[in-house]
């Protein structure tokens, strides 16, 4: 009987060599291969300077503005990150109609009569799906947070268990007629609001947390997260969004919004949905993704 024989250790080495120098190129690399969903915004671009923000209104009126680029392994799984730069899990009509599937940004606080901002959310009926005649909304804490160029790191400048306005806002903007909703349950923790399907149709759930000071000479980017989820009739029915108001001295009237998000499909597991105005060349100079971090611990 022939004796089998010794595999070569070469052998092994050459076969296996593509797939080592496959797997060290991918971690050392931007990944070019996830193109529909891991394309940028013109976010990008929005921001070249630190102390001011620039901002663009034309992207509704031009689409080429969205183009296609490269994200980090080291982001794919990021939050905070893909808040921005992501498309949208899910989108409303509303969303679609003003070419919304990213985040962009829409201005600053460099306006005299800014003196404060608002972290807020807003729950829309996804575009295509019928609601569900009931159904039940949960949101837990409402975060906003400033980065400091003075301390170097990002400061908690509210920090809510839930939100602490919740309203209805017809559509579209501009031309809202506001309602109380007529059902919500309050826990320690989160907020249950109970809904029908009347009450959210060409409507928006609209909640915030508080107005706040700003120091404008020494806060560069803005960020705001909450949490959210959602009974089962309403399981992939809704989109979720974040934004960022800054307002006058009164905290009442908005200046302008900072930012939109992309958009999220709503779960029965809570999802943590951000927001933010920092530049994607200074997300890793004032280390963006430790606001994932920080937006957990109880300050």
């Amino acid at each position: 009987m022939e004796k089998p024989r010794k595999r070569s250790n070469k052998l092994i080495i050459y076969t296996l060599l593509p797939l080592n120098i496959a797997i060290i190129y991918f971690f050392l690399f931007p990944i070019t291969s996830f193109a529909k969903n891991l394309s940028f915004s013109p976010y990008s671009n929005t921001c070249v300077k630190q102390e001011s923000l620039l901002f663009n209104h034309h992207y509704k009126n031009n689409p080429s503005n969205f183009y296609k680029h490269y994200i980090k392994i080291s982001l794919l799984l990021d939050p905070v990150y893909q808040s921005m730069n992501l498309n949208s899990e899910s989108q409303s009509d509303y969303m679609i109609s003003e070419n919304r599937n990213k985040g962009r940004l829409y201005g600053d606080t460099s306006s005299e009569n800014t003196k404060m901002v608002l972290g807020f959310g807003g729950i829309y009926a996804t575009s295509g799906k019928d609601l569900p005649n009931n159904f039940n909304v949960y949101i837990s804490r409402i975060k906003t947070f400033a980065y400091s160029k003075s301390q170097h790191r990002w400061l908690v400048i509210d920090n809510q268990p839930y939100p602490c306005g919740i309203y209805i806002f017809t559509l579209p903007w501009g031309n809202s007629k506001v309602s109380k909703c007529q059902k919500i349950t309050y826990t320690n923790s989160y907020v249950k609001i109970s809904l029908t399907a009347n009450e959210l149709q060409n409507s928006c759930l609209h909640f915030w947390g508080k107005s706040v000071p700003i120091h404008k000479d020494d806060y560069l980017y803005y960020a705001c997260a909450y949490t959210f989820w959602v009974d089962t009739p309403a399981i992939g029915k809704l989109t979720a969004t974040n934004g960022i108001d800054a307002k006058d001295a009164t905290g009442d009237n908005t200046i302008v919004q900072l930012y939109s998000s992309r958009g999220l499909s709503s779960s029965y597991y809570p999802k943590t949905h951000w927001g933010h105005t920092i530049p994607n060349s200074e997300y890793f100079n004032c280390n963006g993704s430790s606001l994932n971090y920080l937006y957990l611990m109880n300050y």
